[in-house]
């Protein structure tokens, strides 16, 4: 399949249901559209520097679909703060965060050079994954099911590849007031 045929194209997990409470909880699926907030915690992050692909993207959190990401237009600044940076105080303070579009994210794609003949599949799928104790703006990067036929050696060339590209597809890091101007008042 050529690549530009999956431009676009929902994962099928895509279209489902990922809250806790069932169809019809929360805001839905995301939506192409949605600026997509990623809250970076890692200490030696700096303003203006870009992410970094092993570090902020970690293959088994991708794996599982554990990546957090809070949906702008459905997370205040309140429900950001008591539900992304107060839990991450814990172990680490924020750095800042980094946006992105969902349709930029659903716009990437790994091209399987290996296979006969070459082939494409999606990197990523966005999921709007809300779980029990998670406000309703949280969503969640998967590797897309697609590479679950690739062979382990494949797998593992395609996903350093995406890891690079999402942190590519990311702005460089931001205050968090770049997002939410409320932030400043509070020292972020």
């Amino acid at each position: 399949m050529p690549c530009a045929d999956l431009l676009g194209r929902l994962c099928p997990i895509e279209v489902r249901c990922h809250h806790h409470l069932g169809t019809g909880a929360g805001p839905g699926p995301v939506l192409p559209s949605e600026c997509l907030v990623f809250a970076v915690f890692r200490a030696d992050a700096r303003l203006g520097t870009r992410l970094v692909a092993d570090k902020d993207f970690p293959t088994g959190r991708l794996k599982r679909g554990d990546l957090s990401l809070a949906r702008h237009a459905h997370t205040s600044w309140a429900t950001f703060r008591d539900y992304v940076i107060a839990p991450g105080k814990q172990s680490q303070a924020v750095q800042g965060i980094a946006v992105s579009r969902a349709d930029a994210l659903r716009s990437l794609v790994a091209e399987i050079t290996s296979s006969v003949p070459p082939t494409c599949l999606r990197s990523v799928c966005v999921l709007d994954k809300v779980e029990n104790g998670e406000h309703d703006g949280h969503a969640a990067l998967k590797f897309c099911s697609e590479q679950a036929a690739l062979r382990t050696k494949a797998k593992h060339v395609v996903r350093v590849q995406i890891q690079s590209e999402l942190a590519a597809t990311f702005s460089e890091v931001r205050a968090v007031s770049w997002c939410y101007a409320e932030a400043s008042q509070e020292g972020y």
